[in-house]
C-alpha cells in the first residue's frame, strides 16, 4: 500500500511506481463540475462537462504508461455517482464493478479538473 496524496483545486500528484511493485491504484472523481467564466464551479450530472463517472484521458494515459512495467496493472476509480470502474493496462477494458446513481450526488467545493477531459474511456 501506498501513501495518500491530497490534491488542489484541480489534480494530485501521484506516487513514482517501480518496476513490479504495484498491481493496481484507486482514486476518485470528487464531484460533477463545469468550466465558466469564472472557472471550474461544482454542477449536477446532467450539466458536469468532465465525465466524472468514468476514466480521464490522464487516468487512462497514466494506468498504460505503468503497465508498461507493471503487467497486468489495473486503475480504479470511483465517480461522484457511486459508481466504481476498472480500468485493466494489458487490454485496454473497462469494467463497471459497482454501478452509482448520479441522481445521489451533491456538488461539493472544488473542481476536479482544468484539462478538457471529455477525451475519456466510456
Amino acid at each position: 500500500m501506498t501513501e495518500v496524496h491530497r490534491g488542489d483545486k484541480t489534480s494530485v500528484a501521484g506516487h513514482d511506481i517501480k518496476k513490479g511493485s504495484d498491481d493496481s491504484e484507486w482514486h476518485s472523481h470528487g464531484q460533477y463540475t463545469k468550466q465558466t467564466k469564472d472557472g471550474i464551479v461544482p454542477t449536477t450530472p446532467d450539466k458536469d462537462q468532465y465525465n466524472s463517472d468514468n476514466f480521464s484521458g490522464p487516468d487512462v494515459e497514466n494506468a498504460n504508461d505503468i503497465g508498461k512495467t507493471n503487467p497486468g496493472y489495473q486503475s480504479y476509480v470511483s465517480g461522484p455517482g457511486g459508481s466504481v470502474r476498472k480500468y485493466d493496462s494489458g487490454s485496454g477494458q473497462v469494467t463497471v464493478v459497482k454501478k452509482g446513481n448520479p441522481d445521489v450526488a451533491k456538488p461539493v467545493v472544488c473542481g476536479n479538473g482544468s484539462k478538457d477531459l471529455k477525451q475519456c474511456v466510456n
